[in-house]
Formats: structure tokens, sequence, C-alpha cells
């Protein structure tokens, strides 16, 4: 499951809280948009400070990893090598 079909089935008030190597866990407001057919979705404000934070720069390779089974909504972040 993607990031964006995540959003879509399990997300209903646009917030998620993500959670990286570090063990903190932050919040973010989320959107999603269709585009050509296409479902982007978009973390809002203190993505590039949480990138800068858990060592994530652009085009390194991410996992979401989804916390089905909690009732938060967290989901675990995870850069790939």
């Amino acid at each position: 499951m993607n990031l964006s079909n995540y959003v879509q089935q399990n997300i209903d008030d646009n917030f998620i809280a993500l959670c990286g190597d570090d063990g903190l866990i932050s919040h973010f407001d989320i959107m999603t948009k269709t585009i050509n057919n296409q479902v982007q979705t978009t973390i809002e404000i203190g993505w590039k400070y949480y990138c800068m934070t858990n060592w994530i720069k652009a085009g390194d390779n991410i996992r979401f990893k989804f916390d089905l089974t909690n009732p938060f909504k967290k989901c675990h972040v995870f850069k790939l090598n």
C-alpha cells in the first residue's frame, strides 16, 4: 500500500503522525488531490524540517510503514539505503 492509498482509506481528518528513526513522533496535516487520474498526497507544513532532522534529502528513497492497529494513525518513516 502506498501513502496515497493509505490516506484515502484510513484517514478522514487530514491528519497523520509520523515516527522517524529517532523515535520522535511528529504530527502533520496532509492533503490529497487527483491530477490526471493520479492521486497525489502532500505532507504539509513541517515536512522539510522533519526531513532535515531525520537526515532525509531530495532523491532519497523512503519507506512509509503503516501501523493499521494504532488508533492514532501512526506511520513509521524509514530512509532506505
